[in-house]
């Protein structure tokens, strides 16, 4: 009865070890054979603004070194948290993914109750950063920054100011700035870029903060004026357009456009996004796209990005608490 006993236990063990090397074996294949199916690229933001052509410029390149489509989807709403919520909720495979900015990822989770904050997703790489462009209608009766203040402390809450809801990349461009004047400007929020763009066009407000890729189009054909960029310096797209720091005011803000992965995702798979990562922005026509949107690709990798994000979060806080 012992050796029987002892048979069978035997050969339960050995059974036991073979079906953990089947499922060792198989987990590795699956590991190996990542992606297997398209790849969603989640913006956060709606349609028609800086996000929707940099996801979608990504998109039409990086099927060629992820090996699968990447679609980029739009999940709007909430100041970019609802899209943020749910890449950062979502099942951690490496198949969904996040175009993820300051407002999304920091500025919001910092000033309401978020079901994540930057802590929940680890970093793929950064594809670039923006500084925005402060314009206003070329028949506006202010030329310069100078010339904007002056004429605003003359007329206190005569400029309407068009803006994103809640803490966004244009009141973070905007606000310290104008609290460091004293002037008062009247503020009204759109939902994102596109709206944003649409009303200042359309002359519903006096002054707005876009992005080269945004405005771009508009100031090459004089319909709009540009009076500062939020940049350390001049860029190349508008060597024309002064800097704040030009003008005499020690300014300025620059919005990251990074793709992020849920934190729990395998290492194995975040590096192969990363990898992929790397090639699609160095890739030449990608450049050249982003080029033609009067941007320019300023990567950085994702591990460099994740400590980058610790300083980010640090300095954002500090700003919102001077808003």
């Amino acid at each position: 009865m012992i050796v029987k006993n002892t048979y069978w236990k035997a050969f339960a063990l050995a059974v036991f070890m073979c079906s953990a090397l089947v499922l060792s074996f198989g987990a590795f294949a699956v590991a190996d054979d990542f992606p297997d199916r398209p790849i969603k690229l989640v913006i956060p933001m709606n349609p028609g603004g800086s996000h929707d052509a940099h996801a979608r410029a990504f998109a039409g390149v990086a099927h060629e070194y992820f090996g699968q489509p990447v679609l980029a989807v739009i999940k709007s709403g909430a100041n970019g948290t609802i899209g943020a919520s749910f890449v950062a909720n979502s099942r951690p495979d490496g198949y969904t993914l996040l175009l993820g900015d300051q407002q999304a990822m920091i500025s919001q989770p910092l000033v309401e109750k978020t079901s994540y904050s930057y802590k929940s997703f680890v970093s793929i790489g950064r594809i670039n950063y923006s500084p925005m462009i402060i314009c206003v209608h070329a028949d506006a009766p202010y030329k310069t920054l100078a010339e904007l203040v002056a004429y605003a402390k003359k007329h206190p809450n005569k400029i309407l100011w068009g803006g994103g809801t809640g803490v966004s990349n244009a009141m973070l461009t905007m606000m310290p700035w104008v609290k460091k004047t004293g002037i008062d400007l009247k503020g009204i929020p759109y939902s994102g870029g596109g709206p944003q763009l649409l009303a200042f066009l359309k002359k519903d407000n006096d002054l707005g903060a876009f992005f080269p890729s945004v405005i771009g189009e508009y100031l090459k054909k004089g319909t709009v004026r540009a009076l500062a960029i939020a940049s350390p310096e001049r860029i190349e797209a508008f060597p024309d357009v002064p800097t704040f720091i030009e003008q005499g005011f020690d300014h300025q803000y620059a919005m990251f456009r990074a793709i992020f992965a849920p934190k729990d995702v395998p290492a194995d798979r975040v590096e192969k996004l990363r990898a992929a990562f790397d090639k699609t922005v160095k890739d030449k026509s990608f450049q050249s796209i982003v080029k033609r949107m009067e941007e320019s690709v300023i990567y950085m990798d994702g591990k460099n990005f994740d400590k980058f994000m610790v300083e980010e979060n640090a300095r954002i806080e500090e700003a919102i608490k001077d808003l």
